[in-house]
């Protein structure tokens, strides 16, 4: 076995490693083996996984690129198909790869500080663990069926994570709601899978690929829809957004893994993946930036409304979802792996942050019951900042660049879609630096005795802090590995020079304007701006309320569904028609054995009687068969 092989086997078991290690020493291991032994054997996988990982790109470079993979055994064969579980590591395997482990590692070593004495606490890193390993493996795999196994440990690690306090009603809720609203859009990717499957007779990459050069535009063209269908529910998109909101009840640091660094992200990698089918459907890649555009900024509005600090983020990473497929739609794939890259610094950085507000505030997150929390929390106000302003866009900062390759990309091909993604971008803007604004300098003071968070809950959010001021560099034209990987998927821009650099004036307008005016509003001359706001109460109640939309789930789905199972499954079929078979056939048999029980009298005679009279019965039997 090759190192490279070596190194690809070891960064993907090695998170499995750590929670086998957790789950033997919980049965079996020493007393000692306490919290302390138990965070840091978790944090270890996804760490020793990132290490692992730089190595790889160290030889990946020095290779000069090109194709790698790794086989551990013949996984499944059938008449038709042999599919070996196998990894497949490439450019944007190794990006990913990269982005998540390391903001894993960062939030696993968070998680230390933030769930300390919790009595879940070796579950909880289990749980972390499996969530990590599942996305290397959809990440590293080598076809659609080893992916979908990724695909659905990410969806399971995501309920056991959010529902991780069960004994709270409303974590058990959001987690099965989680799990349930992703089954839908699972059963459209296993549909996807199923016809790639029968007509193309391979599911890996490249045969797929090679397949889809000369495959009928229909079938690529429905293939990929249904895919499609998958991401949407597992980024989170329009109409299968509806569960990220309501995922907030899980623990802050599980908040920040699924958003920054797996579970959402998985729709968009699998999109740039499979990009040879999409290039071969111009109307899906129109349905991507129309459900990523419209998500976007439905998303963007409804953030601007929320109270709550964990889902104002919720809505933004459902908002900067789309934001990368509008890219990955118009073929901009770099572009959308870039932003997706961007975004895990800056969210993670800002779930983090999060987490140290409602660690100094006894759990508080309603950014109307806080303030003047810069005092108490100067380290954390200013990583926030931060966050904020590179989640507004604001340049040096990262998201800045990323945004604006996708904004590019958006009026090389429709003005309008850019007009659509500028106006999105606005809203973020209004909405970051309100987050930061409200909870930290209005002039509001929060219950209790808020205190900045300990030094093991702080330093990995400046190493966030870094990739969020940092991370701009990645996107250099030519020198960094997405562009020298992606170069011949992405499709080329019809843009001058001098068109990109106003593209490039407008988008930092949109967040300069967005930021100013939430600044202005909320802090300069709040008191003047406070009763016009109060005037649309109900509008903010009403956006606050996502326009109804899980209302309308309900009485569209919900009820539906609940009144089928009761009054058809139920009543219908279970009582009348299962159980009345069975009771029915139970009062049969019970009928004649009490009618078979009155023959048994007991007196001897009768019996004398009964056996002379079938003697008799049997001779003039055989006699009329000799009469025959």
């Amino acid at each position: 076995m090759m190192l490279h092989e070596v190194l690809i086997l070891t960064s993907w078991l090695a998170p499995l490693a750590s929670l086998l290690v957790n789950f033997v020493a919980g049965l079996v291991g020493p007393r000692r083996w306490d919290e302390r032994w138990v965070g840091w054997t978790a944090v270890a996988g996804p760490a020793l996984s990132f290490v692992c990982g730089l190595v790889l790109l160290g030889l990946y470079l020095r290779a000069g690129g090109g194709v790698w993979h790794a086989a551990l055994w013949r996984w499944m064969t059938t008449a038709d198909f042999t599919w070996p579980l196998r990894l497949h590591v490439d450019a944007l395997t190794i990006v990913m790869h990269l982005t998540v482990t390391g903001v894993s590692t960062l939030i696993h070593a968070y998680s230390l500080g933030y769930m300390r004495g919790d009595a879940g606490y070796r579950r909880y890193f289990i749980y972390l663990n499996l969530f990590v390993f599942m996305m290397l493996l959809l990440v590293m795999a080598d076809h659609l069926a080893l992916m979908f196994v990724g695909w659905e440990g990410v969806g399971l690690c995501s309920y056991l994570l959010i529902a991780h306090w069960m004994e709270r009603p409303a974590a058990a809720t959001a987690g099965r709601k989680a799990f349930v609203v992703n089954r839908v859009g699972d059963a459209g990717f296993l549909i996807g899978i199923f016809l790639l499957a029968a007509s193309a007779g391979v599911i890996d990459w490249e045969g797929l690929q090679t397949w889809a050069a000369g495959a009928p535009a229909g079938l690529v063209a429905g293939a990929a829809l249904a895919l499609f269908v998958g991401a949407t529910g597992k980024s989170a998109q329009i109409p299968l957004y509806v569960w990220l909101p309501d995922a907030m009840e899980g623990p802050t640091p599980v908040s920040a893994l699924i958003h920054a660094a797996t579970m959402v992200t998985a729709g968009v990698y699998m999109v740039v993946r499979l990009h040879f089918l999409y290039d071969q459907a111009p109307a899906v890649q129109a349905v991507v930036v129309a459900v990523g555009l419209a998500t976007a900024l439905y998303a963007a509005v409804v953030a601007v409304a929320q109270t709550e600090m964990k889902k104002v983020l919720a809505f933004s990473t459902i908002s900067q979802i789309g934001y990368m497929f509008v890219g990955a739609g118009l073929g901009a794939y770099v572009a959308a792996i870039f932003h997706l890259v961007t975004h895990a610094f800056f969210k993670a950085l800002l779930f983090l942050a999060t987490g140290n507000v409602m660690h100094a505030t006894g759990g508080e997150q309603d950014v109307w019951r806080l303030g003047r929390l810069r005092t108490a929390l100067p380290v954390t106000e200013r990583l926030f900042l931060i966050g904020a302003l590179t989640l507004a866009g604001l340049p040096p900062l990262a998201a800045f660049f990323s945004k604006e390759a996708i904004l590019t990309a958006a009026w090389a091909s429709r003005p309008v879609v850019w007009g659509l993604a500028w106006l999105t971008a606005g809203v973020t803007a209004f909405y970051a630096v309100r987050l930061w604004v409200v909870p930290f300098y209005q002039d509001r003071t929060p219950s209790g005795h808020p205190h900045e968070a300990p030094p093991d809950m702080r330093w990995p959010l400046y190493v966030l802090a870094g990739g969020s001021v940092l991370g701009g560099l990645l996107g250099l034209p030519g020198a960094s590995l997405l562009d020298r990987a992606l170069h011949d998927w992405h499709r080329p821009l019809t843009v001058t020079l001098g068109t990109e650099v106003l593209l490039g004036w407008a988008s930092l307008t949109a967040a300069v304007v967005g930021s100013g005016w939430a600044y202005w509003v909320y802090l300069k001359e709040w008191d003047r701006w406070r009763p016009r706001l109060d005037r649309w109460v109900r509008v903010q109640e009403a956006f606050q309320r996502q326009l109804g939309c899980n209302e309308l789930y309900e009485l569209l789905w919900s009820r539906p569904l609940l009144w089928l199972s009761e009054r058809v499954v139920f009543r219908f079929l279970d009582v009348r028609v299962i159980d009345g078979l069975l009771d029915g056939s139970a009062r049969a048999l019970g009928g004649v054995a009490r009618w078979a029980g009155r023959v048994q009298t007991g007196n001897l005679k009768v019996y004398a009687y009964a056996m002379l009279l079938g003697l008799l019965l049997l001779l003039a039997y055989l006699y009329g068969i000799r009469g025959l």
